[in-house]
């Protein structure tokens, strides 16, 4: 029901009430179905805008208190990081249990920071183009390190938006602050 189809719903219920006769009933009729199509997918892209229990989310392997975030229910993230998450969608999560994640880096100075991953790297090259590594930022996913995020702590996660040609879409999660000693060696 949310597919391209959603977007020609108004222009629908428009056509077929401009085949009967135009009437200030008909048009009441036509501006009701609209209004609530409206407010059924305000509802949708919203969420419920509360904390919820959600588990076994993003390949059963992180679960929490979460939230999700859209453009029309904007997050704490900056509109430059939201961006980053396809359609600046994305998950605010609470973990109730540590998780694992990787980070591919090539330059040592950058091998702690915010973007990781979900699963394990299978290749520089799938990582540059699931997680949508532009280039120029001159990341080329040569090494990989492993953190184990503890319980308590907030991590953001959805989708990696593309990057100029690079697709992306795989599960990118941004956390504000990183401990470095969250490291597994």
């Amino acid at each position: 029901e949310y597919g391209i189809n959603i977007l020609l719903k108004p222009v629908t219920i428009l056509s077929e009430f401009s085949r009967t006769h135009l009437t200030t009933a008909t048009l009441s009729r036509a501006f009701n179905q609209i209004s609530r199509f409206g407010q059924r997918i305000k509802r949708f892209w919203t969420g419920l805008g509360e904390f919820r229990n959600k588990s076994k989310i993003h390949n059963n392997l992180i679960s929490g208190k979460c939230i999700q975030y859209n453009p029309l229910n904007l997050g704490p993230l900056s509109k430059d990081i939201a961006s980053t998450f396809r359609s600046a969608t994305y998950d605010g999560i609470r973990l109730d249990r540590p998780v694992t994640l990787y980070r591919v880096y090539s330059d040592p100075s950058k091998k702690i920071g915010p973007y990781w991953t979900i699963e394990k790297p299978v290749s520089s090259i799938k990582s540059i183009i699931d997680s949508a590594l532009d280039q120029n930022w001159g990341n080329r996913a040569t090494n990989v390190v492993v953190i184990r995020v503890p319980a308590g702590e907030m991590i953001y996660v959805g989708p990696a938006a593309s990057q100029k040609s690079l697709v992306g879409g795989k599960d990118q999660v941004y956390i504000k602050n990183v401990d470095a000693s969250w490291e597994v060696k």
